[in-house]
């Protein structure tokens, strides 16, 4: 049965990035950009992910069939940053609302739920500074997407920033091997591609932020 745990932490993983994004230097008007949250630093999210898919089947030595799918994910709750390293979160608290469910169409096969495995739990996610382990407290036994979904909320990702020191317009094309593996994308012939632009230097919490 398809899962939403695919969903779930890259798109708020990389919403929390780039809120989080600081100038670590600035060189007249070029900035260098690194993550950096502050302990305590909370963000309350409510997210409508939706996406459709065409799969090929053949049966049979029969004609191959095409099958229509629709996804839709409705994700809501806090995530909050209790501890940093050199202002990468080293544990957090994600607390997901019970409501949080998704629902998948299939062309001629009706509406059916997606399970949503964090739905109504209240979760603490931990890496180690020194080794890189990363433990969490998900109640039940995780499934491996769901295990890498959660490390992904306390992993610095570097390949999301430019190595270089960037300008107000500036863009940069984000590490694809990075998004392959932050999407969950594993299958012969997967691509990824993100470009991002910075656009404003501006105040969050006390602390500037792009």
């Amino acid at each position: 049965m398809p899962r939403a745990t695919i969903l779930i932490s890259p798109l708020i993983c990389l919403t929390s990035i780039l809120i989080s994004v600081a100038p670590a230097r600035a060189d007249g008007d070029k900035y260098l950009l690194k993550m950096n949250v502050q302990k305590d630093q909370a963000w309350a999210f409510d997210l409508v992910l939706t996406g459709d898919s065409v799969s090929t089947i053949t049966m049979g030595g029969n004609q191959p069939m095409q099958q229509n799918q629709k996804m839709s994910v409705h994700m809501l709750g806090k995530f909050t940053v209790l501890e940093t390293s050199d202002g990468a979160p080293t544990a957090v608290k994600l607390e997901v609302d019970g409501k949080s469910a998704g629902k998948m169409t299939m062309a001629n096969h009706g509406e059916q739920d997606i399970p949503v495995p964090v739905a109504g739990q209240t979760i603490t996610i931990r890496r180690d500074p020194a080794t890189g382990q990363v433990t969490n407290d998900f109640k039940g036994q995780p499934d491996p997407q769901t295990l890498q979904a959660l490390s992904g909320f306390v992993n610095d990702n570097p390949g999301f920033y430019s190595p270089n020191a960037m300008q107000l317009g500036d863009e940069f094309h984000q590490d694809s091997a990075l998004l392959l593996k932050l999407w969950h994308l594993d299958q012969k012939g997967d691509r990824a591609g993100l470009t991002a632009k910075l656009q404003d230097i501006s105040t969050l919490d006390n602390h500037r932020c792009a």
